[in-house]
């Protein structure tokens, strides 16, 4: 969806998770906390501190890990009905 149409999420990055054994679900959580809130802080400063903006992400399952699957995808959500424009630099 364009930013200049109402949207419920942005994504604002996507990286990989540290190679090596499954970190347990626990690990995952803190490792993915960590990198999205860090990545946000970079993409936009007044987000974290913005309570009309929640973190979501989609990150890989226990079961997904062993086939090299550690992509996390940080979204900035809209923490009550739409958004529209970008965080981008905000």
């Amino acid at each position: 969806v364009p930013c200049a149409q109402p949207h419920e999420g942005e994504v604002f990055a996507v990286f990989d998770l540290p190679p090596g054994p499954y970190p347990g679900a626990a690990g995952v959580d803190d490792l993915v906390s960590k990198g999205c809130n860090a990545r946000l802080a970079e993409y936009s400063p007044s987000a974290p501190s913005d309570d009309a903006v929640g973190l979501f992400s989609v990150y890989p399952l226990e079961q997904n890990w062993n086939r090299d699957d550690r992509e996390v995808v940080c979204i900035a959500k809209a923490t009550s009905g739409t958004t529209t424009g970008s965080l981008k630099g905000k």
